[in-house]
């Protein structure tokens, strides 16, 4: 409980994904006292991550099960993904779990909430943690460290979908999103030609969709480029992704999207709901329409943003950029 927290700590971390709770662990090793604040959603495992431990889980998932043969066995696709579903929470508790342990062996403490920084008399630094509606409390500490990770940047094009349904499900998903798909897709489309878009392709794939992954870039090694990959190695998972019936289309990127007999604001029940969304694909740098595709499931992986905003740190005079990083 919050009455039992100190005052004061050596270290205040604030963010328990991967970063955070490495951080906490190593400065409780090094004898600080540390404290570790995570807003992780209520509903959600604690400390399992963001995008990449679900990933993870759902490619191990979808290694263990051969979908063709469960299908042509007569399972339908519902009890499929039930039970992919199950193998991903198993992972996601299982390393929830782990890290909960490691952080008691270790004497660290934490509280869930959100953590802002405020201007401190008494201590170099202060943060209010607020962890109840109307309920906070300050802590002060010599050093904080912003572990608060990333979030998904969504495309223009594509904004209504995120949340509307279609045939009963949400059929655009970004990469923190996709966590909540409910439903095994058929056809998948991936936007994007990074790190996130290859291996969710390859996922989908492995559970036995037809996959397309639209890409800005001339090729995969020069979308790979702008993150430091190797030309090579983006030779050899441009290659990889095609023997897996990947098709590519590249110098492609989405206009716009329609749904539920062509509407482009449908209703859920609307008659004639086919459940799948229509991509009109254009030409990179000229808008020239190249063809269109339907997808009863789209993820965008076209970049993140750095989760700056609400931690406090305007009033502290630090500038952050447009794209959530500091100045």
């Amino acid at each position: 409980p919050p009455s039992m927290l100190k005052a004061k700590y050596d270290l205040v971390v604030v963010g328990g994904g991967p970063v955070g709770v490495t951080a906490a662990l190593r400065g409780a090793e090094f004898g600080y006292s540390t404290i570790l604040i995570d807003a992780t959603p209520p509903r959600q495992f604690q400390f399992t991550g963001p995008t990449g431990l679900y990933s993870k889980a759902l490619r191990d998932s979808a290694l263990r099960l051969d979908v063709p043969v469960l299908r042509s066995m007569g399972i339908v696709d519902a009890a499929i993904w039930a039970q992919v579903n199950e193998f991903v929470q198993q992972i996601l508790r299982k390393s929830g779990d782990n890290n909960m342990k490691a952080l008691c062996l270790n004497n660290v403490p934490h509280l869930r909430g959100m953590g802002r920084l405020r201007p401190s008399d008494d201590a170099r630094c202060s943060v209010e943690v607020a962890y109840r509606r109307g309920e906070s409390i300050t802590l002060r500490s010599d050093n904080v460290l912003l572990a608060s990770g990333s979030r998904a940047v969504r495309l223009a094009a594509l904004e209504q979908w995120y949340t509307t349904p279609l045939g009963g499900h949400v059929r655009c998903c970004d990469s923190d999103s996709i966590k909540q798909i409910d439903f095994l897709p058929r056809k998948v489309v991936v936007v994007g030609g990074g790190i996130i878009a290859i291996e969710f392709a390859r996922i989908f794939a492995q559970l036995a969709a037809e996959v397309t992954m639209v890409v800005r870039a001339a090729d995969l090694p020069k979308s790979l480029a702008r993150v430091g990959i190797d030309n090579q190695i983006g030779y050899l998972l441009q290659a990889d992704l095609r023997a897996a019936g990947i098709t590519l289309l590249f110098e492609s990127e989405i206009a716009s999207a329609q749904g539920d007999c062509g509407k482009a604001t449908p209703s859920p029940r609307a008659r004639g709901a086919t459940g799948r969304l229509r991509l009109e694909v254009v030409q990179t740098g000229t808008a020239e329409v190249r063809e269109e595709l339907e997808a009863d499931l789209v993820l965008t992986a076209t970049g993140r943003k750095a989760v700056t905003d609400g931690l406090g740190l305007d009033a502290l005079g630090i500038e952050i950029r447009p794209n959530g990083d500091l100045a």
